[in-house]
């Protein structure tokens, strides 16, 4: 079966006209340092798991969470917030470090779903897991 056809229109471009330049400041990064680059990941990682938890009704600040996620390794948590937040940078985490390799299955996106859900104790039961109820 052939692929619908689309017809490239004006708004079509002018909508995909962003994408194609924050490609281009993509390939400048490269240019940065390694210890530049690990800082600007890791800065990334902290906010965007914060933001991402909070959408969710976490009350993690990002200076929680960086504190958080320094001590990581301990796998010591205090709340359900702080489970969410370090199985959001771990999911994170293997994203950034094998995201060329990684193509979408039906079985990587149950492994990242319970690499998500890692720490979630209350989770337990469903993680790694599609959804079966509202």
């Amino acid at each position: 079966m052939l692929p619908p056809r689309i017809t490239l229109t004006q708004e079509i471009l002018r909508l995909i006209s962003p994408i194609d330049e924050f490609k281009g400041e993509g390939r400048t990064l490269g240019g940065l340092g390694a210890e530049k680059l690990q800082s600007l990941r890791r800065i990334a990682t902290i906010e965007s798991a914060g933001s991402s938890t909070r959408i969710e009704g976490s009350r993690l600040s990002d200076r929680e969470v960086e504190t958080l996620l320094s001590g990581v390794a301990s796998e010591s948590f205090q709340s359900r917030d702080e489970q969410e937040v370090a199985g959001y940078a771990y999911v994170t985490e293997t994203i950034q470090t094998v995201w060329q390799e990684l193509r979408l299955t039906q079985g990587i996106l149950l492994q990242l779903h319970r690499d998500l859900l890692r720490y979630s104790e209350k989770d337990d039961r469903h993680r790694g897991e599609w959804k079966t109820h509202p």
